[in-house]
């Protein structure tokens, strides 16, 4: 697995503000989506790890993805596949540039490629840019082109990954995490740096992250939603969750339960 960001530059995944990024929720007959629309102000870097497939369309140009240490063009009205915990990608827009993100939540737990492969992002087809978000995931996703595999998650990155996966509310220390791995600890961080592109603890914050997200979306309360997830605080659920994001946890439940009211009282939902 490919490192996008550098080594002196990992805890940093994101420069998104309240200003430029709106988050939504909408619902469809495969599930909800979580939709992230940035837009406007300047230069804009994104990247964020999500347990099930992810869309992200260009709405203008001056947008770019990096994966495998190589940097495209996503054209205006393209849209960028991203499977479930797939090849770690980083979304740039240059100043003005627009873009928005559509995070599936499926109704059941789906079953996507081996998790014990890397497998890179694919382009999709050109879309409309005023298409409404489930019909752009629908259309998105519905290629049967064979997604690539640019890498293995070996032995003792896959048993990290999954007793992080398991755990990601306990407070569990290097030497614990190495021993689930049986690995030595120094090893395993530099492995899981390698393959992941971020250490482990990182990793288990934006599977919080990713976690918490979902639970406010469903209508969870910020307290109940640090103590469940293993945060600190508030304040440290708060600092995590703006920092990948762009927003806080209270202003993105807002816009979710704003978003399904609007939802449900349309009369395309009637």
């Amino acid at each position: 697995m490919p490192t996008f960001l550098s080594t002196s530059r990992a805890t940093t995944d994101s420069n998104l503000d309240l200003a430029s990024a709106g988050w939504s929720y909408v619902e469809h007959d495969g599930g909800a989506l979580e939709v992230l629309e940035v837009r406007g102000g300047g230069a804009k870097s994104w990247c964020f790890l999500w347990p099930h497939r992810m869309v992200v369309q260009a709405l203008s140009e001056g947008v770019t993805f990096t994966c495998d240490e190589r940097t495209a063009v996503l054209p205006t009205g393209a849209v960028l596949v991203i499977e479930s915990f797939g090849a770690r990608t980083k979304i740039d827009a240059a100043p003005g540039g627009a873009f928005r993100a559509l995070f599936e939540i499926p109704s059941v737990e789906n079953v996507g490629p081996s998790r014990a492969r890397l497998h890179a992002p694919r382009v999709g087809p050109v879309l409309a840019l005023d298409l409404a978000a489930p019909q752009t995931f629908i259309a998105a996703v519905a290629p049967t082109t064979d997604v690539l595999c640019i890498g293995r998650v070996f032995g003792p990155v896959a048993r990290a990954r999954a007793y992080i996966e398991e755990n990601v509310e306990k407070d569990f220390d290097l030497e614990t995490l190495s021993a689930a791995a049986g690995v030595e600890r120094s090893y395993l961080c530099r492995l899981f740096q390698r393959t992941m592109g971020l250490p482990p603890y990182r990793f288990r914050t934006h599977l919080r992250v990713a976690h918490a997200r979902k639970l406010l979306a469903a209508g969870a309360d910020c307290t109940d939603v640090t103590y469940t997830l293993g945060f600190c605080d508030q304040s440290h659920l708060t600092r995590c969750f703006k920092e990948l994001t762009g927003t806080t946890p209270g202003a993105y439940a807002r816009a979710c339960r704003a978003s399904r009211s609007e939802w449900t009282t349309s009369p395309a939902a009637a």
